[in-house]
């Protein structure tokens, strides 16, 4: 992954940059090693912090399907195929 890290918040969007470089099959290869490496269902799981929720937040939205750079949705392979958000207002497909 060279000099990407993960565990750093404000460079989750940087994978998803790939797309705009027309190599989508390596940004969609990349996000499945984060998935991968990052995100172990062990204590020391995660290779950040969460406290704010980012490290979930983008597993979540990685995981499906959708990733927003600049108000831009980028599509990448899904790894879920059923997702539902329940907000306090109602529910979100």
């Amino acid at each position: 992954m060279g000099q990407y890290c993960h565990g750093n918040e404000p460079s989750h969007h940087v994978i998803y940059l790939l797309r705009y470089a027309d190599r989508a099959a390596r940004q969609a290869e990349l996000v499945r090693d984060v998935f991968e490496k990052f995100y172990v269902n062990k204590p020391d799981g995660l290779c950040g912090n969460d406290d704010c929720g980012q490290m979930s937040a983008w597993y979540l939205f990685s995981a499906r399907r959708d990733f927003v750079i600049l108000s831009v949705l980028v599509l990448n392979p899904s790894v879920i195929f059923d997702i539902l958000f329940q907000f306090s207002l109602g529910l979100c497909p």
